[in-house]
């Protein structure tokens, strides 16, 4: 059976080599095996794809409300009171003598 080094595994995946050793030590790469410091990769491994779940996670309540406001154009709430209290934290780490009210 042919090995490949970590090195060839990483440019011919086009990932990095801490990427595909988290894999390896993980047990993600079937048939990895480490010998002395370094790891050998089989010649038939494959590139391992991640099943993300990105579409299916929902939002946070506050990107949700921030996106429906932006939808509907209406910034008289969430949007004022962010603005507000950035320029409030900003201007506090300038030494400047704002308040919120």
């Amino acid at each position: 059976m042919e090995y490949i080094t970590l090195a060839e595994a990483a440019a011919a995946w086009q990932l990095s080599e801490q990427m595909i050793r988290k894999q390896c030590r993980e047990g993600i790469i079937p048939g990895a095996y480490r010998e002395g410091r370094s790891w050998l990769i089989p010649n038939y491994a494959q590139k391992h794809i991640p099943d993300t779940d990105r579409e299916k996670k929902e939002a946070p309540h506050l990107a949700r409300k921030l996106q429906k406001q932006k939808t509907k154009k209406s910034f008289h709430g969430l949007y004022d009171y962010i603005q507000i209290y950035f320029t409030y934290c900003s201007s506090r780490m300038a030494s400047n003598r704002l308040s919120q009210k």
